[in-house]
């Protein structure tokens, strides 16, 4: 690089070992060149692994032959080279930005990147001197060679091998890729998070060889059961989430495995999000759930398949966060007009005026007072009994799962010993699955106990929750009287909110 080499020579000019200072001889001091050292693994370095070491020792030495003292070495442990904002590399970046260091030096191009042209051209600008605040140009090095002093075979050498170093990014994505889904038809664990539901075991295959297969974790295969047959009842995912956490239904599994798909940032934690990915899961279709109740889901959260068959959720809507009163949508209303009170942060209102309607007493009253209120009346009353919900479930889907067991059983006996009465049990075993499956799918719900009381599930649940929970106890909405009598004393909390409870000789809900 001319730039860099002409701050080469001007210091070498400049550092003869005497000169002539006023008929006197003086020594000048000549200036130590500064080199940065950049070094990448992108597997985390441990005591086998010797790579790092290596690279360091022999930087340290180009730095030694040119003279320079190493004034910084910045290690990615562990990091992709296709993070464009890596530590090490803004260090080692800053190094030449600030004037800090002379000589960048790495061990090859696909240690500094793997994305291209962008962090190509953030280093060619280094060279140039071109960098905000740069104070002087620097010169680029790697051990194979490559040096920014050679100016127009370096620009285009490092501009060909960061593509190059991207392209082999790319090709170890898709083998990495094709190799997960080779294992999975395989029925081998492909690596990575373990789904929920599931731990990985080790088996020998048909080699003897040892292999990680994904085996079902009892202990979870209740919890996604349970998850299905309610969110087909109507349950809202939302609700489900919050229950599971307060029931300290654990995301993530023991001995410090991580369950896919992550959780919104917060492990360990449920959301409805990531408890809709479980139940579309490939893990809980194999271990979990019947053929009937699968489809029944996909249906219902996942109408789209992609290009593969594999579910795709449904987008999210936008909106924003939902309110939090638990008594919208009708469980109020006007004691002036009849009609629903709206919510807002703070307060229900009457909104008849405002919409053209007529309204002879419009009302309004505080979330704090009225909800408290209505919580306590409904917990006094109910609070210790059997809360009942609705599960549901595909009818015949028993059956169907007996019927593809009873057809692999019959393949299998058919492979091992072909002969007529084989054939004739597989035929008439893949005839009952057919005739399963083309049956029109029938939904059944049932009341059945959830283990819990009311004031258990009004803890744990969510607005959602808590809504039904009060649509269940009331017969019709609750009427908001105004906040003054007609002797003009100011009404009560139990004065201004009328309400008739649903059911005298309560059993459980719902009904």
């Amino acid at each position: 690089m001319g730039s860099a080499s002409a701050c080469s020579s001007t210091r070498s000019a400049s550092s003869s070992p005497r000169t002539r200072v006023s008929g006197r001889s003086a020594k000048v001091a000549r200036m130590p060149l500064t080199a940065s050292i950049l070094g990448r693994l992108s597997k985390a370095s441990d005591e086998e692994n010797l790579s790092l070491q290596g690279w360091l020792d022999r930087c340290r030495e180009l730095a030694a032959r040119l003279g320079a003292i190493v004034v910084g070495e910045h290690i990615d442990d562990g990091v992709s080279g296709a993070l464009k904002d890596r530590e090490g590399l803004r260090a080692w970046l800053a190094d030449g930005a600030t004037g800090r260091a002379d000589i960048l030096i790495a061990p090859h191009t696909d240690r500094i990147t793997r994305d291209g042209l962008e962090t190509a051209v953030r280093v060619l600008e280094l060279v140039e001197g071109n960098a905000e605040g740069q104070p002087k140009p620097v010169r680029v090095m790697t051990l194979n060679g490559l040096d920014s002093d050679n100016d127009n075979a370096f620009r285009l050498q490092f501009v060909i091998e960061a593509e190059l170093a991207r392209a082999e990014l790319n090709r170890i994505k898709a083998r990495a890729k094709e190799r997960r889904v080779n294992l999975a038809k395989a029925g081998r664990y492909p690596g990575g998070v373990v789904p929920f539901g599931t731990k990985v075991v080790l088996v020998e295959d048909e080699q003897g060889r040892r292999v990680k297969v994904l085996a079902a974790r009892e202990d979870e295969i209740p919890l996604t059961r349970e998850a299905a047959r309610r969110a087909l009842a109507g349950t809202s995912l939302r609700t489900l989430a919050r229950e599971f956490n307060s029931r300290t239904v654990p995301y993530v599994a023991a001995a410090g495995e991580q369950h896919a798909p992550r959780p919104h940032g917060k492990s360990g934690t449920w959301g409805a999000t990531n408890l809709m990915e479980t139940l579309l899961s490939d893990a809980s279709a194999k271990f979990a759930l019947d053929t009937a109740t699968v489809r029944q889901l996909i249906l219902k959260f996942a109408p789209e398949v992609d290009a593969v068959g594999k579910p795709i959720p449904k987008a999210k809507r936008g909106g924003g966060r939902p309110t939090e009163r638990f008594l919208r949508g009708g469980a109020l209303i006007c004691g002036g007009c009849g009609r629903p009170l709206e919510c807002d942060e703070k307060r229900y209102k009457c909104r008849s005026f405002h919409e053209g309607f007529p309204c002879d007493a419009p009302v309004s009253i505080h979330a704090k007072m009225v909800e408290p209120f209505l919580t306590d009346e409904i917990l006094t009353a109910f609070g210790d009994v059997p809360y009942l919900e609705r599960v549901t479930s595909v009818a015949g889907a028993d059956q169907l799962e007996a019927a593809i067991q009873a057809e692999e059983a019959a393949q299998a006996a058919l492979l091992a010993g072909p002969d007529g009465d084989t054939l004739a049990a597989f035929q008439a075993a893949q005839e009952a699955r057919r005739t399963l499956e083309a049956a029109p799918e029938e939904l059944i719900t049932k009341v059945v106990a959830s283990g819990r009381t009311i004031r258990s599930t009004w803890e744990a649940g969510d607005a959602d929750q808590r809504n039904t929970i009060v649509r269940q106890a009331l017969r019709g909405p609750a009427v908001i009287r105004p906040s003054v009598k007609a002797d003009r004393k100011r009404a009560t909390i139990a004065e201004r909110v009328e309400f008739e409870w649903a059911i005298g000789d309560y059993s459980g809900w719902p009904a």
